[in-house]
């Protein structure tokens, strides 16, 4: 930076030389002073190191600003059956004050979650009732299940619209009509329009990415939690991984409520 400093000196002090007598002109002596002679070569510095300075601010700024509310996890507003989990909204079903919370973390597109849904959701939602409730984790896997990053967020697009679960399983109902095809959020915009959605609102929210980025989040939050692959199961904080049978989940839940001192009345013996 130095070198540069003395170049501009150098070019200013040039600049300042009396100029050649010409032909028929008048000619300043040499010995005599002029305030532009002392002010230019001053001002010429003054203007490199500004300029230096300017590139070395330049060069030092950091990355831009975060703005206000956009930090990862941020929630701008809990639509109505969300709770919030590590600052997330997660779509819950049951009863909210339930003994006994069953964390789901599921891919749209992954067999044993739609196993899940054919069979032991409906099946523990039934002989438990209101002791038990359900909350929503996303976790697709877009390396093996195109469009499952998508369809999370046609189901969130559909909750704006207080019809979360009505996609949900749709979804799951009919993966085997969406899945893996490159033209699956045609098949979620027609789904939206047979639940009655506004559609014109869905397909907005879902052309735009409204949701992106929080099923991403809720899918490094996961991974953060010690998830790996789908589905996975908390019962109040314990694990069950893949497809687990309906006995499983059965003593898990009433291991649940023996410790919170609940009846069991579950189906651990093996009649479920």
């Amino acid at each position: 930076m130095a070198h540069r400093v003395k170049k501009f000196q150098r070019e200013a002090r040039a600049r300042a030389r009396p100029t050649p007598k010409s032909h028929g002109g008048r000619n300043r002596s040499a010995g005599s002073k002029h305030p532009s002679n002392r002010v230019a070569p001053l001002l010429a510095v003054a203007i490199a190191i500004m300029a230096l300075a300017g590139v070395a601010l330049s060069l030092n700024r950091g990355p831009p600003a975060v703005p206000e509310g956009s930090a990862p996890g941020a929630v701008a507003a809990v639509p109505p059956g969300y709770s919030v989990h590590n600052g997330l909204p997660h779509p819950e079903r049951g009863n909210p004050g339930a003994t006994v919370t069953v964390e789901a973390f599921e891919d749209y597109l992954c067999p044993f979650c739609k196993r899940f849904f054919d069979h032991t959701e409906p099946a523990l939602l039934a002989q438990y009732g209101d002791r038990v409730r359900f909350v929503w984790h996303e976790f697709p896997n877009e390396q093996t299940h195109p469009f499952a990053t998508k369809a999370a967020e046609a189901a969130r697009c559909a909750g704006d619209q207080g019809r979360y679960w009505e996609m949900h399983d749709a979804l799951y109902s009919k993966q085997g009509e969406w899945g893996y095809k490159p033209d699956s959020p045609g098949h979620f915009q027609q789904y939206a329009s047979d639940l009655g959605l506004d559609t014109p609102r869905f397909n907005q929210c879902l052309d735009s990415d409204k949701h992106r980025r929080t099923v991403l989040e809720d899918y490094r939050d996961s991974q953060r939690r010690g998830v790996s692959g789908t589905p996975t199961f908390l019962v109040n904080g314990r694990k069950l991984v893949g497809a687990q049978s309906l006995q499983a989940f059965a003593q898990a839940i009433d291991a649940a409520l023996h410790n919170a001192g609940v009846t069991a009345g579950g189906t651990s013996g093996g009649h479920l």
